[in-house]
């Protein structure tokens, strides 16, 4: 391995360290201690320097990633520090594959996949003609999936002619197959019984409803259906706003030439709002008048989005100069601007010339296509595909080509746009399996996600309407509005979000079209609860869609590819919210895990310090997003206490990164356990944070950090909205905001030094002075007061409402094996015993984790347990099990509502009057009574809810 390094450096000792990603899922890692800085310096090292736990990468292992780390001893707030590598080259051997000749294919370098340069259409064949590069082979096959796995054919033999390796006509697509992107896999097996494979993308399309225009999301008899909406009174109110805006863009004129080519390279931000002012602003009015034009015919916005269009396409380039002098080839207003004039292009071109299209064909093709293909598809810039800039940039690009499908003429790119079409699409479909989650979730914050369905839907509209692909469901669009519903508040207006992201909720014009599409009733709620009066939510208006509120939906929900857990005690604004984060890393992510945020009567109770803003708060990058500007845990005060996690991605060996272990939502205690170790930058060993969650509305954080070096001091933040209202009190803080207030009890360590400290104010919050009066911050710190290498933390937040202040007592003692903490209210009392790891003797005997008791005087009202065989109350055994579970038990004057969590099949027996009833749901059974006094249950697996209508035990 080979690279040239230049490091700028003030202060600080700095090594280098070397990863080669393993398919094997281990990093193998070398570390070179930087001699010399502030000049290029050159390495070349043997793969035999790179070691996993002392041993060597072993031979033809697949090296799927490499990082090049600068490692500082710690961070420094004053220093900016540069680091850029060049020149690297890996030598190693790559696996043989096909030449495939027919179907013509290319083959890119950063890609593992040839790229079909023909479309198919149902009733084509496909025949194959395939070069191996290695032989002699004793086989070959071929086989068709979609790009979600499922088989479309197998087994597809090749014949061996004269080294080619052919089949003809050995698959016709069918007309009752879903069109769409396929993967096409060649398989050999040569003598010696090893295998060769070449995996090819092939696209198959659906005839277009309309070789005309437009096609891509009306055809020309739609343009009735539109009129008509305009006589509604909603339809008449939004096509009033949207003819006004565009007779004010005519009043700007598009340039014949824009001079963003004469833009400084040397800096961007300084004119950057110009240049949008110049190519999105533009590119924006011409879509609005172009969609005038065709719904209502006014002749004047159809010359208008025709003439600027034309001009626009004309411009020298559209990519500022500051990108071309950082090697980079395109922007992500491009990549709008190409969207936005390719479905211009689609709605006037009756108005245009042959000469007038193929000029503008060729200006969009060059000005915004090839470049982001080159960029984002040939030298697939962001590798780990997490950013909304590539949906800006494939997706907007790709709908262009789209309008532009069957047009083109000598001289420009063939007609079905290859191979643009296939590389453009293949990045955003990257990007939409990296990002938009099975779970509900997206990877980066709501503000982001709203941003990409600013070109996302489009793409995909368009996709559908002319070419008959769906992808909704195998790219997970269909419900990708889940995470941001179950993080709402404020009736839906905002949103408990983290990372860059801001809490407050934007127009939700970019959802029109997928509520439409989908009809989905929740969608459609969301939806309103911010509604947009732009072109997209006329187009898509419809009052025939159903809506439902969420109430229906469980208040507790887990997205474990994101990395988050929502508790919610309702949906009404009075209730309780609680976002927790333990996950992979995503762009626009924080080091901020475990992290959480709280909402609670009717305001936000537990913040964090930012967001701010990366492009001009000085303390964005040494503070905003890093673990001091959150609710984590610090070490030594070290504001970089956390590095930035993995992506989750398809390289095996990136998997350092925080985990959601395990959770348990029942009633009365939901549960999470997490693991935050891996994050800090190898200084612990272990460090679990668990959540418990109590539905009559507080919580109790409960940390165990285990340190393999120090001792160290720990600091456990929590951040109010503002320092206004934060006091403390010996171990006890409260914040109070406007109308609710946080009461935070530190139970352990048992004599904390709690301290309030000042922190930076995001600058945005200066742009809005003196309209609104500067908020102080401040972080709330629970400390130790000595040093130590392990540390335990447990604190309890408790919500209320100013209205009615808390009347609660919390004491805590240590017993043999466990800490009990005792809540007291007027009239209940609830327990919550802690395990230190060994079994619990005393009143309560059990081998769990922790156990939670509510009571009245002597009566047990309810009850959980986590991860026990057994539970026995006073020496009476309430329960025991083959395996260990976690149980949930609440008691009502008819019976008892248990709700039990096995990982592996066992039996349960509960204890019970002989005269009982057994309602189940979930996989299980009864079994046979054997014992007067317990009913059996035996559980398959995962979670099951039993009701036991009987008198209530003693």
């Amino acid at each position: 391995m080979r690279l040239d390094y230049w490091l700028k450096l003030t202060s600080s000792p700095v090594q280098l360290a070397l990863e080669l990603a393993g398919a094997d899922g281990k990093r193998y890692r070398c570390r070179i201690p930087v001699q010399h800085r502030n000049t290029w310096q050159a390495l070349n090292l043997p793969l035999s320097r790179f070691k996993s736990n002392d041993k060597n990468i072993p031979a033809k292992l697949e090296i799927q990633a490499i990082n090049v780390i600068a490692e500082f001893s710690r961070g420094d707030a004053s220093s900016m520090h540069y680091f850029a590598i060049d020149n690297l080259v890996l030598t190693g051997w790559r696996q043989a594959q096909f030449e495939v000749r027919i179907p013509e294919t290319r083959s890119y370098r950063n890609w593992n996949l040839l790229f079909c340069q023909k479309h198919f259409r149902p009733g084509d064949v496909l025949d194959l003609d395939v070069v191996p590069e290695v032989g002699p082979l004793q086989s070959v096959t071929a086989q068709l999936t979609t790009i979600d796995g499922k088989i479309v054919a197998e087994g597809l033999e090749l014949m061996e002619r004269q080294g080619h390796w052919k089949g003809q006509a050995i698959y016709r697509f069918s007309k009752k197959e879903a069109a769409g992107p396929l993967s096409l896999v060649v398989r050999g097996v040569t003598q010696k019984g090893e295998q060769i494979q070449s995996i090819v993308r092939l696209w198959v399309i659906k005839i277009p409803k309309s070789n005309g225009h437009p096609r891509l999301f009306f055809l020309e008899k739609d343009r009735r259906r539109l009129q008509d909406r305009i006589k509604t009174p909603k339809g008449h109110d939004l096509w009033q706003k949207i003819e006004q805006e565009a007779r004010k863009a005519r009043t700007m004129e598009v340039p014949e030439q824009s001079q963003i080519e004469l833009f400084p390279k040397e800096y961007l931000l300084q004119q950057l709002g110009r240049y949008f002012a110049i190519l999105r602003t533009r590119a924006r009015y011409a879509l609005l008048n172009a969609w005038v034009y065709f719904i209502s015919g006014d002749t004047e916005a159809g010359d208008y989005a025709r003439q600027a269009l034309i001009k626009m396409a004309g411009w020298k380039q559209w990519v500022h100069p500051w990108f071309q002098t950082q090697g980079r080839q395109s922007y992500y207003p491009v990549g709008i601007t190409a969207l936005e004039l390719g479905i211009t292009y689609d709605l006037v071109y009756p108005l245009l010339s042959p000469e007038m299209r193929a000029q503008i064909r060729k200006g969009i093709l060059q000005n915004g296509i090839i470049n982001a293909f080159n960029e984002y598809f040939v030298h697939n810039r962001i590798p780990n595909h997490t950013s909304n800039w590539i949906s800006h940039n494939t997706a907007g690009p790709w709908l262009a080509l789209m309008a532009f499908y069957g047009d083109s003429g000598g001289g420009e790119a063939p007609g079905n746009g290859e191979p643009y079409f296939s590389g453009l699409a293949e990045k955003f479909l990257a990007f939409m399996h990296a990002t938009m989650k099975p779970d509900g979730s997206y990877g980066e914050g709501f503000g982001y996600q709203n941003f990409t369905m600013e070109t996302a839907w489009p793409a995909l509209a368009a996709l559908k309407h002319a070419f008959g692909v769906d992808l909704l469901h195998p790219l997970h669009l269909d419900r990708a509005y889940l995470f941001p519903l179950y993080i709402s508040v404020h009736n839906g207006k905002e949103l408990l979000d983290m990372g860059d992201s801001h809490s407050h909720r934007r127009a939700s014009s970019n959802w029109a079209w997928l509520a439409w599409q989908t009809r989905d009733p929740l969608l459609k709620w969301f939806y309103d609860q911010a509604p947009g009066q732009s072109w997209e939510d006329f187009l898509w208006l419809d009052p025939l869609i159903p809506k439902t509120t969420p109430d229906s939906l469980p208040p507790l929900r887990v997205f474990p590819d994101k990395g988050n857990v929502v508790f919610r005690t309702g949906w009404s604004e009075e209730n309780i919210v609680f976002v927790y984060r333990a996950g992979p890393n995503f762009n626009h992510t924080h080091a901020d895990q475990g992290n959480f945020l709280l909402w609670a009567y009717g305001e936000n109770l537990i913040a964090e310090a930012g967001p701010a803003h990366y492009y001009n708060d000085p303390y964005y990058w040494s503070y905003f997003i890093q673990s001091a500007g959150h609710n984590t845990l610090l070490i030594d005060d070290n504001p970089e206490s956390q590095e930035f996690g993995d992506f989750s991605n398809e390289v095996a060996a990136f998997k350092r990164r925080a985990r959601i272990q395990k959770t348990f939502l029942a009633n009365p205690v939901s549960y999470i356990e997490s693991e935050l170790s891996p994050l800090y930058r190898e200084q612990l060993q272990q460090y679990t944070r668990k959540i418990f969650f109590l539905f009559s509305g507080y919580l109790v954080i409960a940390d165990k950090v285990r340190s393999h070096s120090g001792p160290h001091s720990y600091q456990w933040q929590l951040f109010p909205p503002q320092k206004q209202g934060l006091s403390v009190y010996d171990t006890e803080a409260i914040y109070q905001g406007r109308q609710s207030g946080l009461r935070i009890q530190v139970v352990t360590p048992e004599n904390p030094d709690l301290k309030i400290k000042d922190v930076p104010i995001p600058i945005n919050d200066y742009a809005r002075v003196p309209e609104h009066k500067i908020q102080p911050r401040a972080v709330l710190q629970v400390c130790q007061k000595v040093k130590t290498r392990d540390q335990d933390f447990v604190v309890v937040l408790m919500p209320y409402k100013l209205s009615k202040p808390q009347v609660a007592t919390i004491k805590a003692e240590n017993l043999p094996g466990f800490k009990k903490i005792q809540i007291g209210f007027p009239k209940h009392q609830d327990e919550i015993y802690l395990s230190n790891g060994n079994r619990m003797d005393g009143a309560i005997s059990t081998d769990g984790q922790w156990v939670f008791v509510r009571r009245n005087k002597d009566t047990i009202q309810a009850l959980s347990v986590e991860n026990a065989r057994f539970m026995d109350i006073r020496e009476q055994n309430l329960f025991k099990a083959d395996g260990a579970v976690d149980i949930g038990m609440t008691r009502d004057p008819k019976g008892e509502n248990w709700q039990i969590q096995a990982k592996t099949p066992t039996r349960v027996w509960i204890q019970c009057n002989r005269d009982v009833r057994l309602q189940l749901k979930g996989n299980a059974r009864q079994l046979e009574r054997s014992n007067g006094d317990k009913i059996g249950i035996e559980i398959k697996g995962g979670k099951v809810e039993a009701r036991i209508e009987s008198n209530p035990i003693p």
